[in-house]
């Protein structure tokens, strides 16, 4: 593998930071753990996400956000999940902080077509 990446790709390998491990412990990559055959959320990404949620949700129900700006949010990271294994995840947050997702975004809409919603990003 050293000579292949050496003579075909120009590239060489640290000597320290190089692992070797079966296929099956999966790869850390960019917040996830990638596994030949599925990919999962990285413990510490979904740790993470769920307090940021949740600082979020506290912000909106303070009103020092706006519906728009919760909603994005919300849904940036529904869209991050929707590349891995998470659908006990997504229920979760769909359960605990986009009950009323719905009902958002439909006041949303209304609130634009009546010029309500201030810009939030000039």
């Amino acid at each position: 593998m050293v000579a292949f990446l050496a003579e075909r790709l120009k590239l060489d390998l640290h000597e320290r930071k190089i692992t070797i491990r079966p296929a099956w412990q999966g790869v850390d990559f960019l917040g996830f753990v990638v596994f030949p055959h599925h990919t999962v959320i990285r413990s510490r990404t979904r740790k993470r996400m769920l307090r940021r949620l949740t600082a979020s949700e506290q912000l909106y129900e303070n009103g020092a956000i706006t519906t728009k700006l919760y909603l994005a949010s919300l849904q940036s990271y529904r869209g991050i999940l929707t590349h891995c294994r998470a659908r006990r995840l997504l229920r979760y947050i769909d359960a605990t902080f986009g009950c009323d997702a719905v009902t958002l975004s439909n006041s949303v809409d209304q609130a634009v077509e009546y010029g309500t919603v201030q810009k939030e990003f000039q």
